[in-house]
């Protein structure tokens, strides 16, 4: 049987930490190794001694140097020594199947043609009228599709829990959600997650990284591999970033991978000037966080800058 490395990175959140080491050891398939990766200052591993216990080697690395996900995520390929590496955020809890279910879908590829498979996450909003409408609008504007999982000509993508539909087959996708991701490690050896443009607040590092994948090898998405993502409120990146990054993320994905030829072009500009008017809305019409969604803008507005003169700012 493959052996499989779980990578964490973490940074000062012990208790959901704690959980998400809990649902590995309620795994119906163990891993053999479990590789942390600490931005903060945890005292300790939680359960440390119960993976021992249950034969999962634990590994700790307290990084000295300038915090980040991306460093993180490579620091932790370098430690890791499974056959297939998953990496989690600290904040997800696995259905007590999920390991068993990526790894059968594994060894079941003789040729060795899938690169990454990726979860289900099942506690993502509910699809209100709301998010219905404005999902339907996002398509319109070139911001999103009808397939989640795959990447628009305008280097706008369709995330996961956008439409509302449930996964009920193994299919192929563009990326996968960074929440709950694994690849084979001789493509982990090969690819590295990029410490360039997604340093400190890497929104946007998983879909880099698993698009560059998709080019190589399949990627695929397992319906019964099932997660939550309880998102933690602690130690979120500021609005203002985030809309910085949104826009700047998707320009990366649409500049460096696909072609660049003048409707595509013309695509990303449209989609783009479709975003800043569907935040410019929101924002108009939520007087109770005004001051937020105006942060938020001012990113977006930095981000667009950014992007229009060719400087985009590495932090």
């Amino acid at each position: 049987m493959l052996r499989t490395s779980v990578i964490i990175a973490t940074y000062n959140r012990p208790d959901d930490l704690r959980i998400c080491i809990d649902s590995l050891l309620q795994q119906t398939t163990k891993p053999a190794e479990l590789v942390i990766v600490d931005d903060g200052e945890l005292d300790a591993i939680p359960l440390e001694a119960e993976c021992r216990a249950a034969g999962i080697t634990c590994i700790y690395h307290r990084k000295e140097e300038k915090p980040g996900l991306t460093r993180s995520r490579n620091i932790g390929i370098d430690l890791a020594s499974g056959d297939v590496l998953l990496f989690l955020d600290d904040d997800t809890i696995l259905s007590e199947w999920f390991l068993e279910k990526i790894v059968n879908l594994y060894e079941s590829d003789k040729e060795q043609k899938i690169g990454g498979i990726g979860g289900v996450i099942t506690n993502h909003r509910p699809m209100t009228v709301g998010r219905r409408i404005r999902h339907w609008l996002d398509i319109l504007l070139l911001n999103s599709g009808t397939v989640e999982g795959h990447v628009l000509p305008s280097g706008f993508f369709t995330s996961y829990g956008e439409t509302g539909k449930p996964e009920v087959n193994i299919r192929d996708v563009d990326f996968l959600a960074g929440s709950a991701m694994s690849y084979r490690r001789e493509v982990c050896k090969k690819l590295r997650f990029d410490e360039e443009y997604f340093s400190q607040y890497s929104y946007g590092e998983d879909k880099d990284y698993s698009y560059r994948v998709s080019l190589q090898w399949r990627l695929l998405l397992h319906p019964d591999a099932q997660y939550l993502h309880m998102e933690a409120k602690s130690m979120r990146p500021n609005v203002e970033r985030m809309g910085y990054m949104y826009v700047v993320s998707r320009y990366l994905l649409f500049s460096r991978y696909l072609k660049r030829n003048f409707a595509n072009r013309l695509a990303f500009g449209y989609a783009l000037g479709g975003y800043i008017f569907v935040r410019s809305l929101i924002t108009l019409f939520s007087p109770q966080k005004l001051r937020r969604e105006l942060t938020r803008m001012r990113g977006i507005f930095s981000g667009t800058r950014a992007v229009m003169v060719g400087s985009l700012k590495v932090e």
